[in-house]
């Protein structure tokens, strides 16, 4: 394959030369179980788009070929970094069909389900709300990051773990996890909200000074306050 800007060529070099191991380990099971063989598959193909341009067309390409033996489930950070590339090259509507694909529903179309307990599901919908953002629905975004806050607040390990049967290190993961995404979504929340209301000032630029100075230094602190407050509990 060829291509004037050589993205096509990079992605099919990392595919194609990704099959051949991709069979081996299929084929020769190592000691460990599948359980091993699956973090072996995602080091591989990590290795492999390590290698290839920051570009979401090339991405796309050989997940098409990676999306065969491993499920977001397996390797939930290349597929985000994925979702986050495409809205960094503006590329809304693959944003969001990743986003979409992976969440199992449409969040612009149908009321969202209760968010389950696995930290790959609440990462999803901080993704989504990010990318509503992004996409011009302001709103949107900041009641879904408002949202995925509280539900993370409301997570009970006490509860959860023991019906589980987790493995150490993933308790460690879920544990250490849903904190650092929930200090995530306040701080982001603060941010959103202040620049909303930065955005929403020059409709007030035409009132008299007294009028605008009424509150303003007090409403911005209260505004950013609780949730700073929150994020660093």
């Amino acid at each position: 394959l060829s291509n004037n800007n050589g993205t096509l060529s990079a992605a099919a070099a990392a595919a194609t030369s990704s099959i051949s191991p991709m069979t081996t380990t299929e084929t020769k099971q190592p000691q460990g179980g599948i359980a091993e063989m699956k973090e072996q598959l995602v080091a591989r193909w990590r290795r492999r788009l390590a290698g290839c341009p920051q570009d979401a067309a090339v991405w796309q390409s050989v997940l098409k070929v990676r999306s065969l033996v491993l499920t977001f489930d397996d390797d939930p950070e290349t597929w985000l970094r994925y979702a986050s590339l495409c809205r960094h090259a503006g590329q809304s509507s693959l944003s969001e069909n990743v986003l979409t694909q992976q969440l199992g529903f449409d969040p612009s179309k149908a009321a969202a389900p209760a968010a389950s307990w696995t930290l790959g599901d609440h990462r999803l919908r901080y993704a989504y709300a990010k990318h509503a953002w992004a996409a011009g629905k302001k709103d949107d975004a900041i009641q879904r990051v408002a949202d995925l806050a509280d539900a993370l607040g409301d997570l009970n390990f006490a509860d959860i773990l023991p019906t589980k049967r987790l493995a150490p290190a993933e308790e460690a993961t879920l544990e250490a996890g849903v904190p650092r995404l929930r200090a995530k979504c306040l701080l982001r929340l603060g941010e959103w909200r202040l620049a909303k209301q930065e955005n929403d000032d020059h409709k007030h630029r035409s009132e008299p000074p007294s009028s605008q100075a009424q509150g303003g230094g007090d409403a911005e602190f209260s505004l950013t306050a609780p949730y700073y407050e929150l994020a660093t509990r």
